[in-house]
């Protein structure tokens, strides 16, 4: 039964011992074995190397139970191994850590340069479209000066056109006033003669009775009244 019970808490003490310990450390010889169990009396289960990493798990009469770094789990000698990191691991943890800072400085450089060349595109680009703008500025001035001239142009064709069309008109009229006068006089002129020439006739004409004669005085100044009428409208023609 005693037996028993120290064989339990074995097993427990194997189980929990990870728990008590977990601590880092390193091996300190050019090659250590690791064993099965607590003694050079156990099989070797793995050879590790100087500097290689260990998680202490447990403890047994100078020997430490270890987990590896590939999750393998077996015993070194206390001797064996050391806390903190040998200095080749420090050294070689620094480079590796100079040379990762070194590769970020030069991304770092190359995205800084990368940078200064989009900068300097879009600056480019800015003052191009700076210009173009300029440009685009001026031509759209050229062009209402162009338009306001052209306006002008168009006005003073229009005031002409009218100035011509009111001029012509006043011509044409005019000169039909002349020919409808002209041709009103002749008309008149006609119409005299005629008058002229009937009266000559009565004039000509016998008379019988003083009834007859006085129809004739009467005829006679009706012609004469005509006539003067005639000749007063063609004198203010």
């Amino acid at each position: 039964m005693k037996r028993e019970i120290i064989f339990i808490l074995f097993i427990l003490n194997l189980i929990f011992v990870g728990n008590i310990y977990a601590e880092t450390a390193y091996i300190n010889e050019t090659t250590v074995n690791v064993r099965t169990g607590p003694g050079t009396e156990f099989d070797a289960l793995k050879i590790v190397k100087y500097g290689d990493k260990i998680t202490i798990i447990g403890e047994q009469e100078g020997w430490y139970k270890v987990r590896l770094e590939d999750g393998k789990e077996g015993w070194v000698s206390k001797k064996t191994i050391r806390e903190e990191p040998p200095v080749q691991i420090v050294i070689e943890d620094l480079q590796s850590k100079i040379i990762s800072q070194e590769k970020e400085a030069e991304l770092l450089r190359k995205e800084n340069e990368e940078l200064k060349g989009l900068k300097a595109s879009l600056s480019s680009r800015i003052e191009d479209i700076e210009k173009r703008r300029s440009l685009l500025d001026k031509e759209n001035k050229r062009l209402k000066e162009y338009n306001n001239i052209i306006w002008a142009i168009i006005g003073i064709a229009i005031l002409i056109i009218g100035w011509l069309m009111g001029f012509l008109f006043g011509h044409f009229k005019r000169e039909a006033k002349r020919v409808t006068i002209r041709d009103r006089k002749r008309e008149v002129d006609r119409e005299i003669q005629n008058l002229l020439k009937e009266k000559s006739a009565v004039e000509k004409e016998g008379t019988f009775s003083d009834s007859q004669l006085k129809e004739k005085e009467e005829l006679l100044k009706n012609y004469d009244e005509q006539i003067k009428a005639l000749r007063a409208e063609r004198g203010n023609l």
